[in-house]
């Protein structure tokens, strides 16, 4: 039980909340009372002096871990009695509750997952024991595959926001995995308030949807998910892992996460079915789009689906030229909805989003939490010519630099700390730009402090699915790992659109290793995991105070590669790959097409290095680039004079890391291992147990590219299942093996 002095504290705390008086009468809705357990109900807890489950389908109560913890007067509303007190408000305070796991707890199809929560305090960084606090977590160690959770809420301590997720498989063999993860907006909770979240998933619409009611009763905010079944759905069978709620405990090996909630819990409640609320449209798919000839009508279309109970009342295409915001209503056709956005004359930026209100009043947008008046947006540029947008030589010694391209971009740059142009340009000319690497770069778009999308309208000509980018640099000193020489970033504060989900970036994982990159898209504009740096990091190394010309040339749907030129503009390395589904793009995403990203334009940063605002929009600092640039090229498109023809066909060098099936299978004791690497990389070859446990590492260093053979010899090992890891700095791949005696 909790000791003397903790109640007491719990107490103060109880009588100061319940002082508080309603200002406005509660809504009618059936969270604002206690639920009784139905058929559908998996688990049902009160905390009315006890962890006891009213569920009747057989899951046990709930039991407490750690010490400091009580039941307090709940006030939440008059129906509610007493709630739960976790005290983790100090390091040493490991204080949570387990339910044992059960059957019916394992949620593989439809759930609603209900419960109230108060935090009082939260942590802010990585290294806080209240960082990301497990609200209501199910871990989940599959007895013949990787570890994972079936389902969990969350809370974000660097963006004060919520998040409902679970880790999804994309197919039977358990080895590949993604995130399914639905947020709400960043400072969307504040401490010392209660929220009422409910985390629900639809399986037969494949959506998932999380909404935040405050205690009034009213939606705060609802965030959703249109996911692709094949990438993203639970697997079918779990192990017996426990839940855990407000803390997070590892079966195995038995360990505690920086997971606590300090704060108050009521009433949760966990169904295998949906439970009825009334939504916002999910509006997704929503059409992306790069460049556009003028005077050019542009269609628009966006899929719009609903939890049970609601229906849709209008769609709404919003758009923005340069002369306000217009709109015009979408129409149904087949399985979407369609909107055009009238023809713009060349030079023309436009801003476009989705809007939906459902009959019951209710409204949402895409991209999610769109602000009229900031953002975030979507965009594209009007442009009457492919050719060369960015020509930046700082010859004339000014800045903001002035663009030599050929397109008639209008480019507006927003210049942080002190960037500076000085004598001693590359190749033979006069000046360039010098970045000290403490605060100084350039950028089309955001800048510092909080957001404002509508200058991200200036980095729309910089996006396209066919490009080149060329460009000069001399490093002050070696580039820290995470260095972006430059980057065309996602909306860092698009929800679904981090700041790394990028067109495009070159940047150094460090040691003087360069890796120009690109993320993908599939066929409905959704990002996948899909990343050509594995293809297209380079094997030789930057030294410092040299001149180095780095070249990154995307043909959509045909090849990706990367150069590295030295002073004397001198080939020294050439790495990529024809862009076909069995080199870099796996089903069910084969598509080819680089992810056309609305956020910044950024030269000697990205945005997690520039940001350090005060919380909820805290983001860690990165490095900035120290060094010189010059002769920066953008092209919309490939010129001929830069395609080559030296690239690799498939089978005479890797295409993609790859890792084989051992042979034989089952063995005894001796089997062979292939992997395969498209680039120069550090590599780790690893053999587990089912219990996770190390029992082998057969590779752990830097290996050229080529195909390799190693073997795996079981002697002194007991029969059965074994895994073996590959892992690359970006890339882990596992398969399984048997060994028979």
């Amino acid at each position: 039980m909790i000791d003397e002095i903790r109640f007491t504290s719990v107490f103060s705390i109880s009588l100061l909340l319940l002082t508080l008086v309603f200002s406005q009468e509660m809504n009618a809705q059936q969270f604002m009372s206690p639920f009784e357990a139905d058929s559908n109900t998996v688990l049902l807890m009160h905390f009315d002096e006890s962890l006891d489950n009213e569920s009747t389908l057989g899951p046990a109560d709930g039991q407490f871990y750690g010490e400091s913890y009580g039941y307090v007067n709940s006030n939440v509303g008059d129906a509610f009695n007493r709630m739960l007190y976790l005290d983790n408000s100090s390091p040493t305070d490991t204080t949570g509750v387990i339910v044992p796991d059960h059957k019916e707890l394992r949620l593989a199809e439809d759930w609603t997952i209900e419960i109230w929560v108060n935090i009082l305090t939260f942590g802010e960084t990585t290294d806080d024991w209240r960082w990301r606090p497990r609200i209501v977590v199910k871990t989940m160690q599959h007895e013949d595959g990787p570890a994972g959770y079936n389902y969990q809420l969350i809370g974000r301590g660097d963006f004060r926001s919520f998040r409902g997720n679970y880790r999804a498989f994309e197919d039977s063999t358990l080895l590949g995995w993604s995130w399914l993860n639905t947020d709400t907006s960043p400072g969307s909770f504040q401490t010392g308030e209660w929220f009422h979240m409910t985390y629900m998933r639809d399986a037969s619409q494949n959506i998932t949807g999380l909404l935040l009611h405050d205690k009034e009763g009213n939606l705060v905010e609802f965030a959703s998910r249109d996911y692709n079944p094949d990438l993203f759905h639970p697997p079918d069978t779990f192990n017996t892992a426990d839940i855990n709620i407000g803390f997070m405990k590892y079966p195995d090996p038995p360990r505690l996460a920086d997971a606590f909630v300090d704060g108050f819990l009521d009433e949760l409640r966990i169904s295998n079915t949906i439970r009825s609320y009334e939504t916002a449209p999910i509006i997704s798919n929503v059409t992306k789009l790069d460049q556009v000839a003028p005077n050019t009508q542009t269609e628009v279309a966006a899929t719009v689906k609903f939890f049970e109970g609601s229906e849709l009342d209008q769609l709404m295409l919003n758009y923005n030229a340069g002369n306000g915001w217009q709109s015009t209503q979408m129409a149904e056709s087949q399985s979407q909805y369609v909107g055009n956005i009238p023809g713009q004359p060349a030079g023309t930026t436009v801003q476009y989003y989705v809007s939906g209100k459902a009959k019951n009043g209710l409204s949402s947008s895409a991209p999610n939490g769109v602000n009229p008046d900031r953002g975030p947006y979507m965009n594209y540029a009007v442009q009457d010519t492919a050719g060369m947008v960015l020509n930046l030589d700082f010859e004339s010694g000014n800045l903001p630099p002035e663009n030599n391209g050929n397109t008639g971009a209008s480019l507006d740059w927003t210049l942080g700390g002190n960037p500076q142009v000085v004598d001693g340009g590359a190749n033979g000319t006069s000046r360039a730009l010098y970045l000290e690497g403490d605060s100084s770069h350039i950028s089309l778009g955001t800048g510092l402090g909080e957001p404002n999308y509508q200058t991200d309208r200036n980095a729309a000509y910089m996006k396209s699915e066919n490009f080149v980018i060329d460009f000069w640099v001399k490093s002050d000193s070696l580039p820290a790992g995470g260095t972006r020489f430059l980057i065309k970033e996602g909306q860092q504060r698009g929800i679904y659109e981090g700041w790394n989900a990028f067109n495009y970036q070159i940047w150094s994982p460090g040691a003087g290793n360069v890796v120009p990159a690109s993320y993908f898209q599939n066929g409905s504009n959704v990002l996948t995991n899909e990343y050509s740096g594995n293809l297209t990091g380079l094997d030789s190394t930057i030294t410092e105070n040299k001149w180095y010309r780095i070249v990154n040339v995307m043909k959509s749907q045909d090849t990706v590669f990367s150069q590295l030129y030295n002073a004397d503009n001198e080939l020294i390395d050439e790495q990529g790959s024809a862009l076909i589904s069995e080199s870099i793009l796996s089903d069910p995403f084969p598509s080819g097409h680089p992810f056309l990203s609305n956020g910044p334009f950024r030269i000697g940063a990205f945005s997690p290095a520039l940001e350090d605002l005060e919380t909820p929009f805290g983001v860690p600092d990165g490095p900035l680039y120290n060094g010189w640039v010059d002769e920066v090229k953008f092209y919309n498109y490939v010129p001929d004079d830069y395609l080559i023809t030296s690239i690799e066909e498939p089978g005479q060098i890797p295409e993609r890391i790859t890792l084989g099936d051992n042979y034989p299978n089952p063995f005894n004791p001796k089997t062979k291992i292939n992997y395969s690497l498209p680039r120069a990389v550090d590599v780790t070859l690893t053999v587990y147990n089912v219990l996770g446990r190390e029992v082998a590492t057969l590779v752990d260093q830097k290996q050229k590219s080529g195909t390799y053979t190693v073997t795996f010899d079981g002697k002194g090992l007991a029969s059965g299942l074994y895994f073996y890891h590959l892992k690359t700095d970006n890339v882990t791949k596992v398969k399984k093996m048997l060994l028979l005696k």
